[in-house]
């Protein structure tokens, strides 16, 4: 069925995520109120009805949206953006992460649902974690072969960061799995 009367994605291949209650969150389009600012977006598959979340970082080309259940919070980025924006659920409080220390965000990044988002770095050779609850970057062990700007990348519940490269195929990156604080 076709989810009709919900804003647009944000322009050009953005992507979405769920969230523990099963709401969907993804990054919308500018604001009718104030063009210069943007919309993130939270919809109910259940009832159909959907919320806007306005904030002053506009609209990110080709977004990726990273959900953390540790922290309860979203996090986005736009291709060519350096920072994330961090969407705190509870408070509906937008924040920006420090600058990713590879450089520009690609359409590599993804989630892992355990405290992370991952990032590739602008020369195409390393991969970076984000933590939502330190709120750091950490470069992850080298890459066997460069990432891929244009393709996405998946994080295995065994431990696993899954990406493509264009010129040598699919890489399995060992990761380890989280281990909560006790």
């Amino acid at each position: 069925a076709v989810a009709e009367d919900i804003p647009s994605g944000s322009p050009a291949r953005g992507a979405a995520v769920f969230d523990n209650d099963g709401q969907i969150w993804y990054h919308g389009p500018e604001s009718p109120d104030s063009p210069s600012d943007g919309l993130l977006v939270r919809f109910s598959p259940d009832t159909g009805d959907y919320t806007l979340f306005p904030h002053p970082y506009g609209v990110p080309l080709e977004t990726r949206v990273a959900y953390d259940p540790l922290t309860n919070r979203i996090a986005f980025g736009g291709h060519s953006s350096t920072s994330l924006v961090i969407f705190d659920i509870a408070d509906e409080e937008f924040t920006t992460s420090p600058p990713n220390p590879g450089g520009l965000l690609h359409n590599n990044s993804c989630q892992d649902r355990a405290g992370g988002m991952y990032a590739g770095s602008t020369d195409f050779m390393a991969m970076y974690r984000f933590d939502f609850v330190e709120e750091t970057w950490t470069e992850l062990p080298p890459l066997p072969a460069p990432h891929d700007n244009y393709s996405s990348c998946v994080v295995s519940s065994e431990g696993y960061l899954y990406y493509a490269s264009r010129e040598y195929g699919f890489w399995r990156l060992p990761l380890g799995r989280y281990q909560p604080a006790q």
